[in-house]
């Protein structure tokens, strides 16, 4: 229980599987965040390392976004009563 208050990760690299296919066409994100996503569920995910993996997906009740490189231009998300809006830059 969060007493009613969103839970955003933040980490370098994304989790196994989403937003994280390297040019080589292998997904080459984190297993054990993976598994902590699915475990604890957080409202977002932001993370980045694979830059040409730049996006948004789902993995559960997560959504998890790669912002890409900081010359991209990042990415905003709002959370508000439970809905969570992400706008990539």
């Amino acid at each position: 229980q969060r007493g009613g208050n969103p839970m955003v990760v933040v980490s370098h690299e994304p989790p196994r599987g989403c937003c994280d296919k390297a040019w080589s066409g292998m997904n080459i994100g984190n297993k054990h965040l993976r598994s902590f996503v699915e475990s604890v569920m957080p409202e977002l995910v932001f993370c980045g390392h694979v830059h040409e993996a730049r996006g948004q997906c789902q993995l559960g009740a997560s959504i998890v976004v790669n912002v890409g490189k900081c010359s991209e231009g990042g990415a905003v998300a709002t959370i508000k009563e439970g809905s969570v809006d992400v706008e990539l830059l």
